[in-house]
């Protein structure tokens, strides 16, 4: 592929684009950090009193947090083409104006790749639980077919946030520092 000249144009559409993505990503993110801590059985020893005063609102809060974590992560490995968000459009673009270069690009979308068992597991929640329900199939059926733990979509919405920061510290000229990041988030899981 022939490089383009990095233009203003083409680099404030893809920080747009970048913008978009991280939304995406750090919905995904906090999903799955608040699913965790809404199923985890730590908080509802630590919270039983709270959550038993406010089962209403947790049975409504519970599943949406999943829900968005689920949509947002599939958003984001959606096919480039005609999806403006998803991450390889994003590389694709990326190259494309020079911001890195074909190799990186082939490592992140190694990286990528690498989490595809994950993303068909996501592709089955998002399928049969959220967009296509077939009441028919039991809600535990759904989930036992899909096999999908909160550690798998950590490591999918964590990647994903790395990958689009290092993208935008790119397109701003800045570098992404991945271990003061990681230092910041709060454990999901343990």
């Amino acid at each position: 592929m022939a490089e383009q000249p990095n233009t203003k144009g083409q680099t404030e559409q893809l920080q747009a684009h970048l913008a978009e993505a991280l939304v995406l990503a750090l919905d995904g993110l906090g999903g799955v950090v608040l699913a965790a801590f809404l199923t985890g059985a730590s908080q509802s020893d630590k919270y039983t009193s709270a959550f038993a005063k406010h089962k209403v609102v947790f049975d409504v809060v519970r599943p949406a947090t999943f829900s968005l974590a689920i949509l947002s992560l599939h958003k984001l490995s959606e096919d480039a083409r005609g999806h403006p968000v998803s991450l390889l459009r994003c590389l694709s673009m990326a190259e494309q104006i020079s911001l890195i270069n074909k190799d990186r690009r082939k490592a992140l979308k190694k990286r990528l790749r690498e989490l595809q068992p994950i993303l068909r597991k996501v592709a089955i929640l998002r399928h049969q639980l959220i967009a296509h329900r077939d009441c028919s199939i039991s809600v535990s059926k759904v989930f036992e077919d899909a096999a999908l733990s909160l550690k798998d979509l950590t490591e999918v919405a964590q990647a994903y946030w790395e990958i689009l920061m290092e993208l935008r510290g790119a397109a701003e000229g800045k570098a992404f520092d991945k271990t003061a990041w990681r230092s910041r988030l709060p454990r999901a899981v343990e």
